[in-house]
């Protein structure tokens, strides 16, 4: 796992993925130039941020989250479908209709450049993880200065919810709050055999976090006051992930870390000179204590 810059590291993890936004319409080229220097480079993945940070007619999202101690309740994930279209100069405007698998994107009231699921149904869009679904997108004729428009279309698979299996969940404790993670330690999760597209495994270290000034005032942290971050992609087929004492080596021993660890695929589907993209992932998001 090479250590990368954190602030690029937020931009290109699912950290800073969490949300399809209005100021996503834009290329990055040192989100790529990062991920080309990890340890594996599944073509998928790189894509993947690639289309995130390039500019396109629309961008929407199939988002589900969740955390270490929740992933086995499938109501505790939090999943979430929206998105914008947006004009020649990457301003948000009301573009047509979007149809993602069974769920037809609404317009919000206040809004009407946002696009999102009916939030009367919770979480939806959580049943298409595993599936492969179709997305349709009609443009709206006069949005971009369109004179006509047509229907355009294509499937998807989106990768089914990622499910850690190793290590074994522990009771929380005043004395042990957090998992431990070192050298020789693993991470396994249960495979999806149809996600082509690879395993994301980032590793955050915040000496600013509640967790972490609270070891540094009690002394069990030391040389922890700068921001770290770790990443790597892997096959999803692999299936575990055994940590190196080169993984670890910038995070001070005792550090509290955020592990996320999620699987994600892309479309983009053109008509014309148009083209809309459609992200679908999932992650699961845990605190380790760093030991060494």
């Amino acid at each position: 796992m090479k250590p990368i810059y954190f602030k690029s590291a937020l931009v290109i993890m699912f950290s800073t993925l969490l949300g399809v936004n209005q100021a996503c319409n834009q290329k990055s080229e040192d989100v790529i130039d990062d991920l080309q220097t990890q340890k594996t480079k599944p073509e998928s993945i790189m894509g993947y941020y690639k289309a995130f940070t390039e500019a396109a007619d629309g961008k929407f999202a199939l988002k589900s989250f969740t955390t270490f101690a929740s992933q086995d309740e499938r109501e505790a994930w939090s999943s979430r479908l929206d998105g914008f279209f947006f004009d020649k100069n990457g301003k948000t405007i009301p573009g047509g209709n979007v149809q993602i698998g069974d769920i037809e994107l609404k317009t919000d009231p206040q809004n009407s450049s946002y696009y999102y699921s009916d939030t009367s149904v919770p979480d939806a869009g959580k049943h298409l993880h595993g599936s492969k679904i179709k997305v349709s997108i009609k443009p709206k004729v006069g949005s971009n200065l369109r004179t006509t428009a047509d229907t355009v279309s294509s499937e998807i698979y989106v990768p089914r919810l990622v499910r850690i299996i190793d290590p074994i969940k522990y009771k929380d404790s005043d004395t042990q709050p957090y998992m431990p993670i070192k050298a020789g330690g693993r991470i396994a999760w249960e495979i999806d055999v149809k996600n082509e597209k690879g395993i994301v495994i980032l590793l955050e270290y915040d000496p600013f976090s509640v967790e972490n000034e609270y070891l540094q005032e009690k002394g069990q942290l030391m040389n922890g006051k700068i921001k770290k971050a770790s990443a790597l992609t892997l096959k999803d087929t692999d299936g575990a992930y055994t940590f190196s004492n080169d993984d670890l080596k910038d995070f001070p021993a005792n550090a509290v870390v955020n592990l996320t660890i999620g699987r994600a695929n892309f479309i983009t589907l053109r008509e014309k000179e148009f083209s809309y993209t459609f992200f679908a992932y999932t992650v699961v998001v845990s605190s380790f204590q760093v030991k060494k």
